[in-house]
């Protein structure tokens, strides 16, 4: 199914067809949104980083031609518009409702009976950046270790160790909480 995505995409742009932007929009806006809303912790300057990206993709479509991975090419410059929109503004991250509506644990990554999704998103805000995006990228997005280091530029061990060192904090702040 990705396969014949990716490959209508392709024959889309090779064709500078405009409907190859909606098919991107399609497939990934929405795990972009939630991804730039972790990163920014609010849905205004989320939604501005991802118009801005889909005016980079529809600037530079061709580009994305030579991608081997469209899903990892078009996170990658997601997260590098986010990184540097975040340097111009030197903006601090608070996360509002907005997170707490986006990111629910659900199936096997459920927290306790006990844990309010509300205290768990405010433990989740209080990582650094490169704990949260490898959480959100791990749960949320269900990307395994291995996807998320190559989205990163990462090693897959690092990842890994990033997402339990911030569980574990998440985890003493809850307690610590109640």
């Amino acid at each position: 199914m990705e396969q014949d995505r990716t490959a209508e995409i392709r024959n889309l742009i090779e064709q500078d067809d405009p409907m190859a932007l909606a098919v991107i929009y399609d497939c990934w806006a929405d795990s972009l949104y939630r991804y730039l809303i972790s990163f920014f912790g609010d849905s205004d300057t989320a939604g501005d980083i991802l118009q801005r990206v889909f005016l980079r993709i529809a600037e530079k479509r061709k580009s994305i031609l030579t991608a081997d991975d469209i899903e990892r090419y078009i996170f990658i410059m997601t997260r590098n518009e986010a990184i540097s929109f975040q340097r111009k503004t030197k903006r601090r991250k608070e996360v509002h409702a907005d997170l707490h509506n986006c990111l629910v644990f659900e199936g096997d990554n459920a927290a306790p009976e006990n844990f309010d999704s509300r205290q768990l998103t405010a433990a989740l805000d209080t990582l650094p950046p490169d704990q949260r995006e490898i959480i959100v990228l791990k749960i949320y997005e269900e990307k395994s270790f291995r996807e998320i280091a190559e989205m990163l530029g990462i090693s897959p061990n690092t990842a890994a160790s990033r997402y339990r060192y911030g569980i574990e904090k998440m985890r003493k702040l809850i307690e610590e909480s109640d």
